[in-house]
């Protein structure tokens, strides 16, 4: 079963620089059309039986996150993996926790980083069209349990433990209802939590990455670059000049 996927730029180059980069049909994926605003993005929507949304976060007159929005008040099953630049890592790593997103990838495209974030989707996409819902799902406690994991994830000791404790309910239960929730395990919904605020910290506020680190929840200053450097694929300081 091929996933259909529509591309939304508005720079016909980078439309073609992004169609072109892989073999979206070799590795399973169906390109059934591509947009260069959100208004024409949202008529592909509406139209065609889409999968998978690429799409740059900085579209003319509606921005992607914008759009990811709407395509999700549309059609909450399609998923959309979203491009930016460092400038904007903030706002495409809220997207992931707020709106759905899937995913992200940072500019310049990378092959291989490409390549990569479509097979993990791939595999998610295969799994749910597999399988059924392996648990009863408790939307109620699934709110709770986001809603006090973002209240608190800059407490260092935060802990799926933690949070069991506060809902009186058991942790495995819990890590599935959070799974389900979020489409993410305990772990990386935190981490990435913390990755948008520490972010956030060091391009708006102008803090130390060890600071922005320290007060994003991150214990550990070289275990936060390892998790940027593994969500992103590239480090903090090559982030960071790439801004100069």
């Amino acid at each position: 079963m091929a996933i259909k996927t529509i591309i939304v730029d508005d720079e016909r180059l980078e439309r073609a620089l992004i169609r072109n980069s892989v073999n979206f049909a070799g590795l399973g994926f169906a390109l059934v059309g591509e947009a260069w605003d959100a208004d024409s993005a949202l008529e592909l929507v509406q139209k065609l039986s889409v999968d998978l949304m690429l799409s740059d976060i900085n579209l003319p007159y509606t921005n992607g996150i914008e759009l990811a929005k709407q395509v999700k008040a549309l059609n909450a099953a399609i998923d959309i993996i979203m491009i930016t630049g460092y400038g904007t890592l903030p706002v495409a790593l809220d997207a992931i926790n707020n709106i759905g997103v899937h995913s992200f990838l940072l500019k310049p495209l990378n092959k291989a980083e490409l390549t990569a974030s479509l097979m993990k989707y791939k595999e998610k996409f295969d799994k749910e069209h597999q399988a059924g819902p392996a648990i009863a799902y408790n939307n109620p406690l699934a709110e709770k349990a986001i809603t006090y994991i973002r209240t608190n994830y800059r407490d260092p000791d935060i802990s799926l433990a933690k949070v069991a404790k506060e809902l009186f309910v058991s942790e495995g239960y819990l890590s599935r209802i959070i799974q389900k929730g979020t489409g993410q395990k305990f772990t990386a919904y935190l981490t990435e939590l913390r990755l948008a605020e520490a972010a956030r910290l060091i391009n708006v506020q102008q803090l130390s990455t060890a600071d922005a680190a320290a007060r994003a929840g991150f214990k550990d200053v070289n275990y936060f670059y390892r998790c940027y450097k593994r969500y992103t694929g590239r480090t903090i300081k090559k982030s960071i000049d790439s801004m100069d």
